[in-house]
């Protein structure tokens, strides 16, 4: 089976799982029946807006996560402010953008 790669390798994308939790987490690959992806984080909503916070807790960092296609409901690239925020999270590296439009 051929796979159509819609993301490129180190894309932030955000996911929604069949339970209905959804995360962001940086694509580190693709296969006929899984996603590969670094540190995600679950998205939380808040007061103030959304929050991000780690999916697991016990785990040493720099793990790869796999998880099986069946169990993702949707997908698509993680918006600007949430890409930038989910890299800000995980590197410590701040994106400065002039537009506003989720409030993190």
């Amino acid at each position: 089976m051929l796979v159509n790669k819609k993301y490129a390798t180190g894309s932030v994308v955000s996911m929604k799982l069949v339970n209905g939790d959804e995360f962001v987490a940086k694509l580190i690959d693709e296969t006929p029946t899984e996603y590969k992806v670094e540190q995600p984080m679950t998205i939380i909503p808040a007061q103030s807006g959304i929050r991000l916070i780690p999916s697991m807790f016990t785990v040493e960092p720099g793990q790869v996560f796999e998880i099986d296609k069946s169990h993702i409901m949707m997908h698509n690239a993680a918006a600007d402010q949430v890409a930038d925020h989910y890299r800000e999270l995980t590197t410590g590296i701040k994106t400065v953008r002039n537009e506003s439009k989720i409030i993190l």
